[in-house]
C-alpha cells in the first residue's frame, strides 16, 4: 500500500482537486492522510464528508508550526510501505500515474524520483522537468520536485523534517538521506502536476538563503557552488514568472 500525505491550509479548492486526482487513480490500495492547519474555509466540512470514502482515510485539523511540522504530524499515521507527499492543489499527472509509479517500486532503492509538470494559474502545463542524478546534483539543489519523490516509509523511523527550515526542509531531507547512504533511483516518467506559486517559488529569496545554509552546514559545499545555487534559483524564478 502507498500512503499519500497532503498538507492543507485555507485551500479547500486545492484540496478538492487533490482528492479528485487521488480518487481517479486506477490503483485503489492507497491511504490518504490530510493534515490541515485549522482552516475555517470549509476544508474541515469537506473532509468530514469524505469519512466514508475509504477505510484508510484519516485527517486532523489543528494549528501547527508550518508545512513541515504538518508533514511530521502526518507521518505518524502512515500505514503504507511507501509515502508520497501531495499537498493541497497538487495532482497526479494522469489517472494511471500511481499505477506507473508502482511498476518501478522495488527494494533496490529507498527513494524513487519521477518527472513533474509545472502548471500555471489556469491549470495549463508550462514546463516539464525530470529528476537529476542525486550524486552529481545534490550539491546544487534538490534532485527532484518533492511531490514527485516516493519515499520508503521506513526512512521516517529515523528521519523527519527539520523545522528550523521554513521553506527548504525538503532539500535538507534529501541531503541528509544522501549523506546517510539512502539509495536513490530516477525515472523520467512524468507523474505529478505541480502548481507554480508554491512556497518555494513565491518565497524564493528566503528559500534560496535556506538552500545556501543547507549547502554550507549539511553538505559542506564550497562557496563558489553555493553562490551558483543562489543565482540559479533567482534565474529559475524569473523564468517561471515569465512563463506565467
Amino acid at each position: 500500500m502507498i500512503s499519500i500525505l497532503s498538507v492543507a491550509y485555507k485551500n479547500r479548492g486545492g484540496l478538492e482537486r487533490t482528492f479528485n486526482s487521488i480518487q481517479s487513480q486506477s490503483v485503489t490500495d492507497v491511504q490518504w492522510i490530510v493534515v490541515d492547519g485549522g482552516s475555517r474555509d470549509g476544508t474541515v466540512e469537506f473532509l468530514e464528508s469524505k469519512r466514508e470514502w475509504k477505510r484508510n482515510f484519516c485527517f486532523v485539523s489543528e494549528s501547527d508550526r508550518g508545512v513541515y511540522d504538518a508533514m511530521n504530524k502526518g507521518l505518524k499515521f502512515v500505514q503504507g510501505k511507501w509515502v508520497i507527499f501531495l499537498n493541497a492543489g497538487d495532482c497526479f499527472a494522469s489517472s494511471s500515474a500511481l499505477e506507473k509509479i508502482i511498476r518501478f517500486l522495488s527494494n533496490e532503492a529507498d527513494v524513487f524520483m519521477f518527472g513533474w509538470r509545472y502548471l500555471d494559474e489556469n491549470g495549463k502545463g508550462v514546463a516539464i522537468r525530470h529528476p537529476r542524478d542525486t550524486k552529481c546534483y545534490i550539491s546544487y539543489g534538490p534532485p527532484c520536485c518533492h511531490q514527485s519523490a516516493v519515499f520508503s516509509a521506513e526512512l521516517f523511523n529515523t528521519f523527519s523534517y527539520e523545522l528550523r527550515y521554513k521553506t527548504a526542509a525538503d532539500y535538507d531531507l534529501f541531503a541528509r538521506l544522501y549523506l546517510n547512504g539512502a539509495r536513490f533511483l530516477a525515472f523520467d516518467e512524468v507523474v505529478v502536476d505541480y502548481e507554480l506559486g508554491g512556497m518555494s517559488s513565491s518565497r524564493w529569496f528566503s528559500h534560496s538563503l535556506e538552500g545556501y545554509r543547507i549547502q554550507r552546514d549539511v553538505l559542506n559545499v564550497p562557496p563558489v557552488v553555493r553562490y551558483f545555487y543562489f543565482l540559479r534559483k533567482a534565474f529559475t524564478v524569473m523564468v517561471m514568472r515569465w512563463l506565467r
